[in-house]
């Protein structure tokens, strides 16, 4: 690569990943769209069924079988991550939240600013291989012998 920062349009993630960019995207951390609900923590945990203490860690064994599935669904392909997938996020509680009340997602604009989290941490696992691939091809970017 030359050294330029290059700009890829949120419509060009879309199309890489074959997703609509109907939905509402994610703002500022947690907070959610102005026109939903009123989302809080203590929302979410209820509609997750999550039967544990709010302080501290929040436990995927203290939810229903069916939420624990979506839990490690969403942490192993949609926010993947590496470490404890034991351990429910605040943002995994928003997301299964929206998804459980039957809110849109802006998926390409919430997969753009997962993997912005990535963004300087060389020590951390970064997710979305298949993508990056496709968003290098979609660059021009030869990475033909690159190390994974």
């Amino acid at each position: 690569m030359d050294g330029r920062i290059r700009v890829i349009p949120l419509s060009a993630i879309a199309s890489i990943c074959n997703l609509s960019m109907d939905g509402v995207p994610f703002r500022g951390g947690l907070r959610a769209h102005d026109s939903w609900e009123n989302y809080s923590l203590q929302e979410g945990l209820a509609t997750i069924g999550y039967r544990g203490n709010v302080i501290g860690k929040l436990s995927v064994n203290l939810v229903p079988t069916e939420i624990r599935i979506l839990h490690y669904l969403l942490t192993y392909t949609i926010l993947p991550r590496g470490g404890n997938h034991g351990v429910i996020q605040h943002e995994d509680v928003l997301v299964m939240w929206a998804m459980l009340k039957g809110y849109k997602i802006c998926w390409p604009f919430f997969i753009i600013q997962h993997m912005l989290k990535f963004q300087g941490k060389t020590n951390k696992p970064i997710g979305y291989g298949p993508l990056w691939s496709k968003i290098y091809e979609y660059l021009g970017v030869d990475v033909q012998g690159a190390r994974k």
